[in-house]
């Protein structure tokens, strides 16, 4: 039956072992490259949306996308009262 050493952080006495603070690198690299990757894709496809998004206005449709809006405005006009003090 063998016997199963645990790797020492000594690289001395490492015996061909990857001592745990390169392996540990090694992962925390791994996982950066991972986000990094996943990040830029995420960017991409805002991008890509965005720009599907925005193509209609591109190409000049924009008048016929929007709805038509009323701006009178809905109650009488505002009055300002000479004997106020705000207004002075």
């Amino acid at each position: 039956m063998e016997s199963r050493r645990e790797p020492s952080l000594d690289p001395e006495h490492s015996e061909g072992d990857i001592p745990a603070a390169q392996e540990a690198s090694f992962v925390n690299k791994r996982t950066l490259i991972i986000a990094g990757v996943g990040l830029l894709a995420a960017i991409i496809i805002i991008h890509v949306v965005a720009f599907l998004i925005l193509l209609p206005f591109l190409r000049g449709e924009e008048t016929a996308a929007l709805p038509e809006v009323n701006v009178t405005p809905a109650g009488p006009p505002l009055q300002v009262n000479p004997s106020d003090d705000l207004a002075r």
